[in-house]
């Protein structure tokens, strides 16, 4: 990926004034801050993947979400990215597979329970998780931070 919205984020209302591909591509980018290589799945046919981050040994199959706090995500969504990457891992027998979901709100509480009840744990990232990241790597916003629930 070689988007460099990081380095234009000033305040935490510049995330809504993204485009859904620009949010997609601004999460890749945290994730390679992260130390994750990052391929970015651009378009609607991707099985609700949108980012695929890898480590040495793992792939992490991640549909992103840019949701207002007050709309959670849903277990039915986890569950669907879930089975996307179980229906992969056998054609990837030399990865560990997983299926995640990052977004900029929060879940629900049937997120903890799937996510405890399955094999391979699903990755679920939050709002919390989005502004901590964002407050460690958008250099405009190191000086002021992002308060509270401002994505």
């Amino acid at each position: 990926m070689n988007s460099k919205l990081l380095a234009e984020i000033g305040r935490s209302e510049d995330i809504w004034r993204l485009t859904s591909d620009q949010f997609e591509q601004l999460v890749g980018e945290l994730l390679q801050k992260l130390g994750y290589s990052v391929k970015w799945v651009p378009g609607g046919k991707d099985g609700g993947i949108d980012i695929v981050a890898s480590s040495p040994d793992r792939d992490y199959l991640i549909d992103v979400k840019r949701y207002r706090t007050e709309n959670a995500v849903s277990v039915e969504l986890v569950r669907r990215i879930y089975g996307v990457a179980e229906s992969i891992a056998p054609d990837r027998p030399e990865r560990i597979l997983h299926g995640g979901i990052i977004t900029s709100s929060r879940f629900t509480l049937e997120v903890e329970s799937f996510q405890q009840s399955v094999r391979r744990r699903p990755l679920p990232e939050d709002g919390d998780w989005l502004r901590e990241q964002l407050s460690k790597y958008a250099p405009r916003l190191l000086r002021g931070g992002i308060a509270g629930n401002a994505l």
